[in-house]
């Protein structure tokens, strides 16, 4: 199999590819055998050298000059996602709040008692549930009672009845 890469009427490389057999050329390219080309379809050759090795080049400092005059003239302003959200250009993320100009996370009992969507709401609750996991099993390793986490339990309870209603009215 041979590389090849195929080059348009302004020596731009259009196309690299490997083959075997024949390929259509369109009117004014022309297909260039190479070998472990490592380079850039729609660079020109003239950034190659003689074995199609990419040269890299240096920019000429007159183009560089007017660019950077023109970056330097731009007003540098960037505006914090809270500042964004105000000015209605950003949404504020579920689950978040701005207390005193800072995006903080709402509480569980905020966000049950917010207007979130249900499977949100559903979300968080089994997060919950999740980081509550070890209870049960040092319930069930013998490790602690259920006296000893009875608030925990009963609100994994309160929570598991709360996710289905919330699965329920999606």
């Amino acid at each position: 199999m041979k590389e090849y890469i195929l080059v348009d009427e302004n020596n731009v490389i259009t196309e690299h590819s490997c083959f075997d057999g024949t390929i259509d050329i369109p009117d004014g390219s022309r297909l260039i055998e190479v070998k472990d080309w490592y380079g850039y379809v729609g660079t020109s050759i003239d950034n190659y050298d003689e074995n199609w090795n990419y040269i890299v080049q240096e920019p000429i400092e007159e183009e560089i000059q007017p660019i950077q005059s023109k970056i330097e003239e731009q007003p540098q302003v960037t505006k914090s996602l809270v500042e964004q959200i105000k000015d209605g250009e950003a949404e504020l993320p579920l689950g978040m709040k701005i207390v005193d100009d800072e995006l903080v996370s709402m509480s569980l009992e905020e966000i049950i008692e917010s207007n979130l969507p249900n499977y949100f709401k559903a979300d968080v609750l089994k997060s919950y549930l999740t980081m509550t996991d070890y209870v049960v099993i040092k319930i069930a390793e013998g490790e602690a009672t259920k006296e000893e986490y009875a608030d925990v339990l009963a609100k994994r309870k309160e929570y598991r009845k709360m996710i289905n209603e919330l699965e329920e009215t999606k």
